[in-house]
């Protein structure tokens, strides 16, 4: 009998035993998969943040090009003159079509750039007011069409979602005269040569402007080097106190004697 109770316990104790082995198992099992799982989520994290990096690097690329293109369209600018007692026959409203600036007593052979407009025959006679001397060649320092064909834009279809209008913010004008004041201009007497077309009697209005109104108009915008970018508090240089204008069919002449 007691052989007996001895066996029944050994069974029970292995019973019990391999019930606890079996319950390891499952814990390690589970253990397993949770680990599994962990992984999983872990790498999948990963990918998302591979995926955003590569997004981020097209879209500063997109932003690059952009600005590059950006860059070359700055030029245009769009001023009107209007005359001003100088001018025969009467006052009319004159639209600025291109501008050439010319640095007086240039070295003979030094253009910048070509012109593309044949100049009027009969131009700006040799100067001798005070500070500026016979005119020799002009060096071409900087010119530019005005008026140019705008492209049309391809009208997008509409989508289902409207989206939100966004404000536009409006470009400051850029003074034509601002790049007078840099350090290039040597000596500081220079010209700046418009090219206009007269409009008919019907379009433009008559109006009556002194001569000390007009030249106080032709103020400068102070600035660095052209191709530096512009600080926002600009500097304002002092009115030209004497500017002299000239009319020759289709061309004004602006001799700006003191900067």
């Amino acid at each position: 009998m007691a052989s007996r109770n001895m066996a029944s316990r050994n069974m029970a104790s292995r019973n019990m035993a391999s019930r606890n082995m079996a319950s390891r198992n499952m814990a390690s099992r589970n253990m397993a998969s949770r680990n599994m799982a962990s992984d999983i989520s872990s790498l999948l994290k990963k990918k998302k943040k591979k995926k955003k990096k590569k997004k981020k690097k097209k879209k500063k690329k997109k932003k690059k090009k952009k600005k590059k293109k950006k860059k070359k369209k700055k030029k245009k600018s769009i001023f009107r003159l209007i005359t001003s007692p100088f001018f025969e026959p009467p006052v009319l409203k004159l639209e600025v079509k291109s501008v050439r600036l010319i640095q007086a007593g240039g070295s003979a052979g030094e253009e910048t750039e070509e012109e593309t407009e044949e100049e009027t025959e009969e131009e700006t006679e040799e100067e001798t007011e005070e500070g500026v001397g016979p005119r020799e060649r002009e060096k071409i320092v900087w010119r530019f069409d005005v008026f140019k064909k705008k492209k049309k834009k391809k009208k997008k279809k509409k989508k289902k979602k409207k989206k939100k209008k966004k404000k536009k913010k409006k470009k400051k004008k850029k003074s034509i005269l601002r790049l007078i004041t840099s350090p290039l201009f040597e000596p500081p007497v220079l010209k700046l040569e418009v090219k206009v077309r007269r409009l008919s009697d019907a379009e433009a209005a008559v109006t009556s402007e002194s001569a000390e109104h007009f030249a106080a108009r032709w103020h400068l915008n102070a600035s660095p080097t052209p191709g530096r970018r512009r600080s926002r508090t600009t500097k304002r240089a002092e009115t030209l106190k004497n500017a002299h204008c000239d009319i020759r069919q289709t061309c004004v002449t602006i001799t700006i004697l003191q900067i």
